[in-house]
């Protein structure tokens, strides 16, 4: 009797985990297959949308489960507002501009900038809140910035002296300096950060009655660049040089000018700050995202066009990615499509739900090369 009572209980347990199952599997079949209900068709067109289904049932190739998994690669489903990046403003400087750098032109996001006193700690907040595709585009004048009051303050000792050089520009840029004894055995010190009017650079090294030579190159946020050399002469340490200061009232910070900016042809955002005295300040950078029919937001290009791929794909295998175009004799045709304004991905190459040709490839591969390599 109990064995019969067993076998019942056994296929009520089974009847009702198949039940859960398909409830399940309907449901996980319903959110993939869902997205295909705007994105295809005639209710694309009447929402302006690209019909993304039609040239995915018509590839001769087509991606596992390419129609099935959109949002694995294209929706966050969790909720995920986290600081993006940190950013710290030297102190003893009044000006100078951040880039804001893997922002997508179609969101919106909150930046909150804590001026700091380094004794106090955090002494004003700020918030700003902006969608990058609003910002206004700025081409600058063209002209290269210039190397002005270019001074050695002297030496500091340590296990490895440290030789302090100061030098200011007339609008806000990064910097390399280069200095040498021996045009063999040159050093070089990079800032290629924070953009700033007033540079103090350390030159480690640097030994007492010796003379070097030294070149500074700088460029600001368009892209324009000059140089400057000269001989400096490495005396006796100076006291009193104030590097570190933040100002003899302790680093009370008064009202400060905040400006937001794109310059051309950067897809990034430049920050510019302007302080009436000297301040150190960092910047949060968090995505404002809301629960809506795309879960928590779309994926950024970076994801969906790199992440996802080296998942399953090792990086690196045929061509870089995740790189940006910087020389004059590559030219990108727009038929092998970039990001953030010249970023290569893989998509860059490869169609990403499928293809008429192997790997999906956007062409042959004995012409895609030639398409951004002329005469290879």
């Amino acid at each position: 009797m109990w064995k019969c009572r067993l076998e019942v209980y056994r296929k009520r347990v089974l009847y009702l985990l198949a039940c859960f199952i398909i409830l399940i599997y309907s449901k996980a079949a319903w959110a993939e297959t869902d997205c295909e209900t705007c994105h295809s068709g005639t209710e694309a067109r009447k929402w302006g949308l690209k019909d993304v289904y039609a040239g995915i049932y018509s590839y001769r190739f087509r991606h596992n489960n390419v129609s099935r998994e959109c949002r694995r690669c294209h929706i966050i489903e969790e909720f995920q507002i986290k600081a993006e990046s940190e950013l710290y403003f030297p102190g003893s400087t009044t000006e100078g501009i951040f880039f804001l750098t893997g922002l997508s032109l179609d969101k919106e996001y909150e930046v909150e900038l804590k001026f700091k006193d380094q004794r106090k700690g955090v002494v004003q907040r700020k918030v700003l809140k902006l969608k990058p595709s609003r910002i206004a585009v700025e081409k600058g004048d063209g002209a290269p910035p210039s190397v002005r009051t270019i001074r050695f303050l002297g030496i500091r000792e340590g296990i490895i002296p440290e030789g302090i050089l100061y030098f200011e520009t007339d609008r806000p840029a990064v910097s390399v300096v280069e200095y040498w004894k021996d045009e063999r055995y040159r050093e070089r010190v990079v800032n290629l950060k924070v953009f700033l009017k007033e540079h103090t650079v350390r030159l480690s090294g640097i030994r007492k009655a010796d003379r070097y030579r030294y070149r500074v190159i700088v460029m600001d946020v368009f892209g324009n660049r000059s140089i400057s050399e000269g001989v400096l002469f490495a005396g006796e340490k100076k006291e009193g040089m104030g590097v570190d200061a933040l100002g003899e009232d302790g680093g009370r910070v008064a009202e400060t000018a905040i400006k937001v900016f794109r310059p051309a042809p950067a897809a990034d955002l430049c920050l510019h700050l302007m302080a009436p005295e000297p301040v150190m300040v960092s910047v949060s950078i968090r995505e404002i995202i809301e629960n809506t029919k795309h879960g928590y937001g779309l994926r950024s290009a970076r994801y969906t066009n790199i992440n996802v791929c080296t998942q399953c794909h090792r990086a690196g295998i045929s061509h870089p990615v995740g790189v940006r175009n910087t020389r004059a004799d590559i030219d990108i045709p727009e038929d092998l499509p970039t990001i953030e304004a010249g970023v290569i991905t893989c998509v860059t190459c490869h169609y990403p739900h499928g293809g008429d040709k192997p790997y999906f490839a956007r062409f042959d591969f004995d012409e895609i090369c030639e398409m951004c390599h002329k005469g290879l």
